[in-house]
């Protein structure tokens, strides 16, 4: 995005407030914010959208301390700051329009998805199965309001072969705006439920609603709907392309039968219009069957956009929904969570329900945070939703949210024996859970967004199993802003994904991140695959690339980085194969002696590549070696001259990259000379100082933990030797504890009898040999230790901390190490702990 405030105000009918009108109309906008809640990108305008509650100008001063160069206000609008404002009629409007002229300047048609419920999961099926034949753009999250429709077509950077972007509305007369925005050539009509019916009145004015999104659709386009009744032809009869119905259209795939295929999983047996017949696997659990429905919607897309039935089968049983979606966790002991707190309508909460058939017997709960929206429906359906508890014999049913009452009603008048406990706030029924979640066999929480549910299912994932990886999004996010504030104003900021994100899982960071960074970093190509399947669109940096990688850095978009010819010249090949141009970046090997060429061979390697048509050099970078040592500072130093002498080699061509990158998180804290126009970091980002230097720079928040809890305790006489090898003894009466983590986990044999845990808020020495499942700790002397108290491995709980740094200095090693080894047998719990 690069307009500057003249051309935005054209573009809004605004007027731009200020005496010196030519100097502020030239002012450069880069980014589009409006939550000053968050931390700004760079460049950034404000739009500040009124809410039913309060003005938007009340946001001045917020968006300004957060850097942005300027803000789009209504008419009267009061300024508060020094900020030069852009008056319009009605922010919101002209928010929509900004996107849709920047959408409209993009090549490529675009998919849009509307539907009472299933738009996000169809979306994110079709952005992985595409992603297999061509780079597609897919919406972020569930950007599909009126607000985010708009921010997820800014969001777009890069030209795609398909952009899909969903489409939600809340009452009448509100697609109209989203359908000028987005402007489909294909449409995808989910279902016609019951989600907001208070803003509809009716299912038919629902569906009226919907079908704006495609009255325009051209006819080389198509639309693909359910096969409802109110869909009639009277309703259809300005659409102007085919129209197909998934489920009885005979040239559509049909779904057969369905079937469970095991915990979590279910199995779709397809009919294509071929004739092939396949069986399709996919990560939901047996019990939510409506959304197979969805799923049949998205395998027709894919199947009209030319996907193979065997690629369809292929990429799709790879699918695995996003978190907080029909997540089934199941525990070592056979407690089971089923958590579906995205969204609750009455159609999913009753498919939800027949999760309790399998389970008849157990002790079984279920958390219910209501349905908004149903307006003279609310009460009904509620009731409904507490007699088909009580029916499935739950025997405890936990309420909070809208109409609690008539689901009580409900449930008590049908199954009297059932025990019903009431809330007034999601914060009172997590209290009454954390006291009391052992005793339950089987678990649903059913709730909407708005419910703020994500406390509740953190406490029971955590309860199934005894070892737990909390990471903090929100926390590595901040992480990651500290070091944006380092960076002018242009400055571009790159986060590393490599090695499962340090472990802490790519794909998750990366969806949280995605719109407050730049670029990702990775090492390998099939990284990079990864994150664009989970609909990653940033840019993405690639370290090593080898010549059978080269089609994919080319349908993909990604920037490699290069210091062969020989890669270079294949690069170009593919690139001239897609008909497209490859950016990339030279390394320069200034001392790090890994990868690069040395700084005098910059020159005829750029030359060498400028004669190559279907490349382009983006940027130049080099790698320190010692960053974070200040007895290396003076090679640092030279390492950086190095590079400086690459940077003249490349100016005598004619060359200036537009990045220039050197500075990872040591450098970028300590070498301000070093950061030029980007900086990558990576255990920055997670909570990591590489030496107390940077620690003196930085203030950065610890967003991992690992915790794991006492298995066992036993209390051994004086001279009794504990694990393996006798390599620790009892020296007094000991009260030795066990807790379920050992070196298959990734807890180091370096440990062994010289770790120390946190228990109960005092430290608890490891003894005798780390094994491969369990370790012993010695806790005599600790007060009130209990089987099932929590112990503190690495990072913050209630009060405490071991850093990451210090557990890697008792092993003798580095954070990276640290972070990277621990196993998927631990479960990552991912916290978004907003202030």
């Amino acid at each position: 995005m690069r307009w500057t405030l003249e051309q935005i105000a054209r573009q809004t009918g605004g007027t731009i407030d200020g005496t010196s009108h030519d100097q502020t109309g030239n002012l450069a906008v880069h980014a589009i914010e409006t939550d000053t809640r968050l931390a700004f990108r760079t460049r950034a305008l404000f739009v500040a959208l009124d809410g039913p509650n309060y003005r938007g100008d009340r946001f001045l001063p917020a968006a300004a301390e957060r850097g942005a160069v300027a803000a789009l206000v209504g008419e009267e609008a009061v300024n508060t700051t020094d900020l030069p404002l852009i008056r319009v009629a009605n922010p919101l409007r002209a928010l929509q329009q900004l996107a849709a002229d920047y959408h409209a300047a993009m090549p490529g048609p675009t998919l849009a998805i509307t539907g009472s419920n299933g738009k996000t999961i169809l979306k994110d099926f079709l952005a992985h199965s595409l992603m297999s034949r061509e780079l597609v753009y897919a919406s972020p999250g569930s950007y599909n309001s009126q607000v985010g429709v708009a921010l997820s077509l800014l969001a777009r950077r890069t030209p795609v072969a398909l952009a899909i972007i969903e489409a939600g509305v809340s009452q009448q007369n509100e697609m109209q705006h989203l359908a000028a925005m987005i402007r489909p050539r294909h449409g995808v009509l989910t279902n016609i439920g019951l989600a907001h019916f208070e803003g509809f009145g009716s299912r038919a004015a629902i569906a009226r609603e919907k079908i704006q999104l495609f009255r325009d659709l051209p006819p080389e386009g198509w639309l693909l709907i359910p096969d409802d009744p109110l869909l009639d032809e009277a309703l259809l009869a300005d659409i102007r392309c085919p129209i197909y119905r998934f489920g009885s259209d005979p040239r559509l795939p049909k779904l057969i039968a369905t079937s469970p295929a095991g915990r979590g999983r279910s199995q779709l047996h397809l009919a294509f219009p071929d004739g092939q017949e396949t069986f399709l696997q996919v990560a939901i659990d047996y019990s939510w069957r409506e959304v197979f429905q969805t799923l049949l919607a998205g395998i027709c897309t894919a199947w009209l956009f030319g996907i193979s039935a065997n690629s369809i089968t292929r990429y799709g049983g790879a699918f695995n929904p996003p978190l907080n979606r029909l997540e089934l966790w199941q525990s070592e002991q056979g407690c089971l969570l089923a958590n579906d707190s995205y969204s609750a309508d009455p159609v999913s909460t009753r498919s939800c329900l027949s999760l309790f058939d399998h389970y008849q017997g157990k002790n079984t709960w279920f958390i219910f945070a209501g349905m908004g929206e149903l307006g003279e429906r609310g009460a009904y359906e509620h009731r409904v939703i507490g007699e088909l508890a009580a029916r499935k014999q739950v025997k405890h049913l936990l309420l909070t949210g809208p109409h609690a009452d008539a689901t009580a009603e409900g449930y008590r008048h049908a199954f009297a024996e059932g025990v019903v406990h009431q809330f007034d706030d999601t914060a009172a029924l997590t209290r009454y859970a954390d006291h009391h979640a052992k005793e339950a066999e089987v678990v649903l929480i059913k709730g909407p967004r708005e419910a703020r549910l994500d406390t509740l299912t953190n406490l029971f994932k955590s309860k199934l199993t005894q070892t737990v990886y909390y990471i903090s999004l929100t926390k590595i996010r901040d992480n990651a802003l500290a070091y944006r504030g380092l960076m002018p104003a242009d400055g571009k900021l790159l986060v590393m994904l490599k090695a499962f994100a340090y472990g802490t899982d790519a794909g998750q960071i990366a969806r949280f991140l995605q719109t407050h960074v730049d670029f990702f970093g990775v090492a390998y190509v099939k990284e990079a695959v990864s994150l664009r399947r989970q609909g990653i669109n940033n840019e993405i940096l690639v370290q090593l690339v080898l010549p059978d990688d080269v089609d994919e850095v080319a349908r993909l978009d990604l920037q490699p980085v290069v210091f062969s010819l020989d890669v270079a010249r294949a690069l170009n090949t593919a690139a001239e194969r897609h008909n497209t141009r490859i950016k990339i970046h030279l390394k320069v090997d200034t001392g790090m002696g890994r990868f690069g060429v040395f700084p005098d061979q910059v020159g005829p390697l750029a030359a060498a590549i400028q004669e190559l048509k279907h490349l382009q050099i983006e940027g130049l970078m080099t790698h320190f070696s010692s960053a974070d040592d200040p007895e290396a500072d003076a090679f640092s130093r030279e390492q950086l001259a190095g590079f400086e002498q690459a940077r003249a080699a490349l100016n005598a061509l004619g060359i200036d990259p537009p990045l220039c990158h050197a500075a990872a998180s040591a450098a970028a804290a300590r070498f301000p000379e070093a950061r030029f126009s980007m900086i990558r970091i990576g255990l920055g980002v997670y909570g990591i100082y590489p030496s107390r230097e940077v620690a003196e720079t930085l203030v950065l928040k610890c967003p991992v933990t690992l915790l794991s809890q006492i298995g066992s305790l036993k209390t051994y006489p004086p001279g009794y030797p504990i694990s393996y090898n006798q390599r620790f003894t009892t020296k007094r009466e000991s009260r030795i504890a066990f807790m379920p983590l050992g070196y298959y986990d990734g807890l180091s044999r370096k440990l062994s009898n010289q770790g120390y845990v946190i228990v109960n808020g005092r430290r608890a020495p490891i003894v005798g040999s780390v094994c491969m499942d369990f370790t012993a700790v010695d806790v005599t002397g600790i007060e009130d230790v209990a089987v099932g108290d929590p112990v503190l491995v690495f990072g913050e709980w209630r009060g405490n901390s071991i850093r990451v740094e210090e557990l890697a200095e008792m092993e003798g090693t580095i954070p990276y190490e640290v972070l990277v080894r621990w196993s998927h047998r631990i479960q990552r719990i991912y916290l978004m702990d907003e202030e």
